[in-house]
C-alpha cells in the first residue's frame, strides 16, 4: 500500500456539510459504504488481502457521489495514474479534497506505481492496533 501526499489543502468542513445535506438522497450509497466495509472484515479475515484493493476501488467510486468536494482533477490524474501502473484500488483519506491518497497495490507492482506519481511524496505508514496517531508535518 502506497501513501502519498497529494499537497492539496481543502476545508473538509465543507465537503461534510454538503455529505450532511445530501444523505437523503445517497442513503443507498451509503449503505453500500456500510457493506464494503462488513466486505473487507470477511476479506481480511479470510487472508484475502487483494480483495481490499478492490473494495477500495468501489469504495472511491461511491464516495465522489456524497459530495461535489471529494475529488478534484488533479486528484482523479494521481489516483488513475496509479491504476494505471498497477494499483488496485484507493481512497482519499479523510473527507476527501486533498491531503493523503492511499492506493492499494501488490508488491510486485510497488516501483511502477511510486514511479507513476514520482513528483508526490510518499508517506511510510503503518497499521497499528492502537489507533490512529498523527505522524505526519508537512513542513517537514
Amino acid at each position: 500500500t502506497l501513501f502519498p501526499y497529494t499537497t492539496l489543502f481543502r476545508s473538509a468542513n465543507t465537503i461534510l456539510k454538503e455529505q450532511r445535506s445530501n444523505i437523503d438522497e445517497r442513503t443507498a450509497e451509503l449503505c453500500t459504504l456500510r457493506d464494503l466495509a462488513y466486505r473487507a472484515k470477511e476479506a481480511v479475515l479470510a487472508g484475502n488481502i487483494d480483495e481490499i484493493g478492490l473494495l477500495l476501488h468501489e469504495n472511491w467510486l461511491l464516495k465522489k457521489r456524497l459530495a461535489s468536494g471529494v475529488t478534484d482533477p488533479e486528484i482523479d490524474a494521481m489516483y488513475f495514474a496509479g491504476l494505471s501502473a498497477g494499483a488496485i484500488g484507493g481512497k482519499v483519506a479523510g473527507a476527501g479534497g486533498g491531503g493523503f491518497l492511499m492506493l492499494y497495490c501488490p508488491k510486485a507492482k510497488q516501483d511502477a506505481v511510486r514511479d507513476a506519481l514520482h513528483g508526490y511524496r510518499e508517506l511510510p505508514f503503518s497499521i497499528s492496533r492502537d489507533g490512529a496517531k498523527i505522524a505526519f508535518n508537512i513542513n517537514t
